[in-house]
């Protein structure tokens, strides 16, 4: 029947796009993966020098990030509109995943 092949339809694309999605986590890793090594050999070729000049970079970001999210935060609180929390909480995020693989 009509509404059988329509169901039938519906979940194979929902089969599909669950597929489409777990490749696109699965390539996600595997560059994760590949950047982290990437990054372990950059830094064991590193001087010394270097390599903290590198780490204080990156705490100086980490602490920017902190910074922009209490702005946020404070900025919800004050205005009481806490629609704009979850953004806030997205940007943070994404920030640190950025940083933490730094």
């Amino acid at each position: 029947t009509h509404n059988n092949q329509e169901s039938q339809s519906a979940a194979g694309d929902e089969l599909a796009n669950q597929l489409i999605e777990q490749k696109k986590k699965e390539e996600l890793e595997q560059q994760r993966v590949k950047n982290q090594a990437d990054l372990k050999l950059e830094v064991m070729n590193m001087h010394t020098r270097d390599l903290l000049n590198m780490v204080m970079e990156a705490q100086k970001e980490r602490v920017l990030t902190y910074r922009e999210f209490d702005r946020g935060l404070e900025t919800v609180l004050s205005t009481q509109n806490i629609s704009h929390y979850p953004a806030i909480c997205a940007r943070a995020t994404a920030s640190f995943s950025v940083l933490s693989n730094t």
